[in-house]
């Protein structure tokens, strides 16, 4: 389950990203569960950083739990940062 201030990845359309393709995110809110198609997924609100000083604020985003289910969908969404041992 995903919890509050968790760090996660995130993609998605904004110009404020000096071309980088994934920006970390911290969640700021849980609303709970959803299926996207054959994913079971989270649906949350992110505070975004992107590279530079600019932030922004996601709400409604698709959590997912790999990065490969989440760029198979459009838009923004993020997935989980794989924890190392």
């Amino acid at each position: 389950m995903p919890t509050i201030g968790q760090f996660v990845h995130a993609r998605g359309r904004l110009g404020v990203r000096n071309g980088a393709d994934v920006v970390p995110a911290v969640i700021t809110r849980v609303w709970g569960r959803a299926t996207i198609g054959s994913h079971d997924v989270w649906l949350v609100n992110l505070h975004v950083f992107h590279d530079g000083p600019e932030t922004a604020w996601r709400p409604n985003v698709y959590l997912f739990a790999t990065e490969t289910e989440a760029r198979s969908f459009p838009g923004w969404n993020a997935w989980r940062v794989p924890v190392l041992p």
